[in-house]
């Protein structure tokens, strides 16, 4: 399987502001994400992929409501990547496959937006997941982030049930297989394919590797987990 990447870019375009973001752009990625996962069993609604404003969305018709989705690249941060003097180019057509997308409603404070940064998660996929089950238990987190999943319309049709998001997205792959808990992401040893740590065990904290090898092994990380989903999303 080698599940096809969604950019249309050369490389000389990031420095040039000319990057074209396929959450805005690809056509065929809206297409895949409406197609690919099971909308209609699982959470009773129909997507349809529709271009306004200069940028596709997904748009799910929801007990007489419209809610617009945005894809949200769920993989390494292409900006934390130059902080840590890490290529992005190493890695992000691997990452910019199905497995490393999700989607969120799209509004003013979204999750997308408020996954971001140092107030954020820094777009890191496991500290988000982490904080998702946080919410849907009712515990403590982020306040930014927290407001951000009590906002989304989406988000209310899984029912506060993680288990469920989780199988819907066929984000298993971010989680360990004999405990179910979260992975640290920056704790991958490719020589092992294991992650050496779980999320919760001990204090959680909002970082990002900062050094070049801390940040290659957070990207090898991501991507070990995202090929895998690739692997779930097209078997």
């Amino acid at each position: 399987m080698n599940p096809m990447h969604y950019l249309d870019f050369q490389p000389e375009w990031m420095v040039q502001g000319k990057y074209k973001d396929p959450d805005s752009c690809s056509f065929q990625l809206y297409q895949d994400i409406a197609t690919r996962f099971q909308w209609e069993d699982a959470l009773g609604v129909k997507p349809s992929v529709v271009h306004r404003a200069n940028r596709y969305s997904l748009i799910l018709p929801v007990a007489g409501q419209t809610i617009k989705l945005g894809s949200d690249y769920f993989g390494p941060s292409i900006c934390w990547a130059q902080k840590a003097d890490v290529d992005w180019r190493s890695f992000i057509r691997e990452a910019r496959t199905l497995g490393g997308h999700v989607a969120w409603e799209r509004r003013n404070g979204s999750v997308n937006q408020r996954r971001g940064g140092a107030s954020g998660v820094f777009d890191r996929p496991d500290l988000t997941l982490y904080w998702l089950k946080q919410y849907f238990t009712n515990q403590p987190g982020p306040n930014g982030l927290l407001k951000a999943f009590a906002r989304d319309r989406f988000l209310k049709l899984f029912e506060n049930d993680f288990d469920r998001f989780i199988r819907f997205w066929k984000l298993d792959t971010f989680l360990d297989a004999s405990t179910g808990q979260i992975v640290d992401l920056t704790t991958y040893d490719p020589s092992t394919g294991n992650y050496q740590e779980l999320l919760g065990e001990k204090d959680v904290k909002s970082q990002i590797p900062s050094d070049t090898e801390g940040y290659t092994r957070f990207v090898a990380g991501c991507t070990h987990a995202i090929d895998q989903r690739n692997a779930l999303i097209f078997s």
